[in-house]
């Protein structure tokens, strides 16, 4: 598999596994259209982590939290119970409050979803836009590092 995805893409994204289980899916043993937003959102979360930070241990002390801006997902064929999915997490901008993430959510080599993010950084108590805290511009800034090389 990850042959393929070095043809199709010549940056090292991150990837992250996700077993299919009878929760995710409906009566049918397809995988609801809804969970695939929570299997990219624990690769999201899983990124940082590797990079060695918990996201919500820098956010909520400084009074901030991302909420999602922008979700588009372009669903190209279904996943089944069992199934074990690879969810492929990149970067691919960011601005003072924004980060745009392209995830695809693969089965062994058939794309089966594209999923576009933008994630906000806002304020807790004003519920408004505010900067992406240094650290977390840091760990970014890495990762993004690591792909222009």
């Amino acid at each position: 598999m990850a042959t393929i995805h070095k043809i199709l893409k010549p940056e090292p994204p991150f990837y992250h596994k996700v077993r299919v289980y009878i929760e995710d899916t409906d009566l049918g043993g397809v995988v609801y259209h809804s969970n695939y937003l929570k299997f990219a959102e624990r690769a999201r979360t899983e990124m940082f982590r590797e990079h060695g930070y918990d996201i919500a241990n820098i956010l909520h002390p400084k009074g901030i939290f991302f909420a999602i801006r922008q979700c588009i997902v372009d669903y190209r064929a279904p996943a089944f119970l069992g199934d074990l999915l690879t969810i492929q997490t990149d970067i691919s901008q960011v601005k003072p409050t924004r980060i745009y993430f392209d995830q695809n959510v693969w089965r062994e080599d058939k794309l089966l979803a594209e999923i576009k993010i933008i994630v906000a950084t806002i304020d807790v108590k004003k519920l408004k836009p505010v900067p992406l805290p240094h650290e977390v511009k840091q760990v970014i800034k890495e990762k993004l590092t690591k792909h222009s090389e």
